[in-house]
């Protein structure tokens, strides 16, 4: 039951940095047209980064309840043994980093 209680709270987790994340991108970038965008190195990677950390946070979510329904082992993702068990994070945190 820990483990239920354990990856739920990852995914909850997750949920709240995806929607923190989505709001700062909204409210940094929303005004910034293509042209500028590609015009400014240092804003394409902010975004880029931004927008890369966001999907990294739904795959995580992905796997954790993929992870947790049994149809993925941690080998797949390259965990090591004693991590397949406990669902995992790709930004380090509350739980161990792959």
């Amino acid at each position: 039951m820990s483990e239920y209680r354990y990856a739920k709270g990852r995914i909850l987790e997750s949920i709240r940095f995806i929607s923190e994340e989505l709001k700062e991108l909204e409210t940094e970038y929303a005004n910034k047209t293509p042209h500028e965008y590609q015009g400014d190195r240092r804003l394409q990677k902010i975004m880029d980064r931004t927008v890369e950390i966001i999907l990294t946070a739904l795959i995580e979510i992905c796997g954790t309840v993929l992870n947790r329904r049994g149809h993925i082992r941690g080998e797949l993702w390259g965990c090591r043994q004693e991590m397949q068990q406990a669902p995992w994070s790709f930004r380090g945190g509350a739980g161990e980093s792959v």
